[in-house]
């Protein structure tokens, strides 16, 4: 899509349809490494939608996705998860009793030393920013031993 450093992820092209519905027509979005992006949009947009593609919860209709410039076919959630995609879902009451943090790292082995050093460090931002507090911080950090 754009000269210079290879994105990250980069989905081309994307379309995907419904019964009655073109949800994604033709949409294109590219991430290079370590940039942060917010999708915004109405209602409807097709947000969810295409997250889901490169979630590998839906299969797209057209178009591609690309993970370090490479074509790669993404079957489920766990498929993505292997290629280092994972996604947050909107549903805020889904594990209530869990931070922000928890619920971001939720499913990843702790066990390994680079996402420790993750939670340790997103756990260290919530409790600047006052979303991670009190008893819940106390069990999770005890989670990590």
């Amino acid at each position: 899509m754009s000269a210079g450093t290879t994105a990250a992820i980069s989905m081309v092209g994307i379309g995907k349809r419904f019964p009655g519905v073109h949800a994604l027509k033709n949409v294109s979005i590219e991430i290079k490494p370590g940039e942060v992006v917010g999708l915004i949009g109405e209602n409807g947009a097709g947000k969810s939608t295409l997250l889901k593609v490169l979630n590998g919860i839906y299969q797209p209709d057209a178009g591609g996705v690309f993970v370090d410039g490479a074509p790669v076919r993404i079957t489920s959630p766990r498929d993505a998860f292997d290629k280092g995609i994972a996604m947050v879902f909107q549903e805020q009451l889904i594990l209530p009793n869990l931070t922000v943090a928890e619920n971001i790292f939720l499913g990843r082995d702790r066990r390994i030393p680079s996402l420790r050093a993750d939670l340790e460090i997103a756990h260290e931002c919530g409790s600047r920013s006052r979303i991670a507090q009190g008893s819940s911080q106390r069990a999770s950090r005890q989670a990590l031993r």
